[in-house]
């Protein structure tokens, strides 16, 4: 079983990684970027913000 570290790190490595490799080297040679991968930033985004917030209550209750 992978350990929590292990995960983030290959999640950060073979999702998050390229997919904003590929927006930043389409913007720089100023090719459009397929649409789908707004949808994917969208789900990356807002997932980002609801798991950091569970993170952040939980730790504050952790502390009080």
């Amino acid at each position: 079983m992978l350990d929590y570290p292990t995960i983030v790190f290959l999640s950060h490595i073979l999702l998050i990684g390229p997919i904003i490799a590929v927006i930043g080297y389409n913007l720089k040679n100023k090719k459009p970027v397929q649409p789908e991968l707004y949808d994917v930033l969208l789900m990356m985004g807002v997932s980002t913000i609801l798991y950091h917030t569970y993170k952040l209550v939980s730790y504050r209750k952790l502390i009080q």
